[in-house]
């Protein structure tokens, strides 16, 4: 079910991005629980921390969590603007925050 506003892709470029791979009919989310399961790699890196996929994927799903608790449902339109580095975003859940 597509999203209120949403405007599809032209015919010919779905057919495209299809034909070239680009799109492989799965979301970001499932690319990214794919590539958890798979590798024991570095995923995030900076001066302070480092996290494998796993470590990673486990910071996302309580930020997920944190979403839900505060009311934010599937559909729903949400805008996040974090500084670079993971210091500042992968050590707090969104829950905890005073603001989104």
């Amino acid at each position: 079910m597509p999203v209120d506003g949403f405007v599809p892709y032209k015919k010919k470029d779905v057919q495209k991005y299809n034909k070239l791979r680009w799109w492989l009919g799965i979301t970001w989310g499932d690319m990214f629980d794919k590539a958890t399961d798979v590798t024991r790699k570095r995923s995030a890196v900076d001066d302070t921390s480092r996290f494998t996929y796993a470590q990673l994927r486990e910071k996302v799903d309580k930020a997920a969590i944190g979403f839900m608790n505060l009311g934010i449902k599937q559909k729903d339109f949400v805008l996040v603007q974090i500084p670079t580095g993971t210091n500042s975003w992968l050590h707090t859940s969104p829950s905890k925050r005073s603001a989104l």
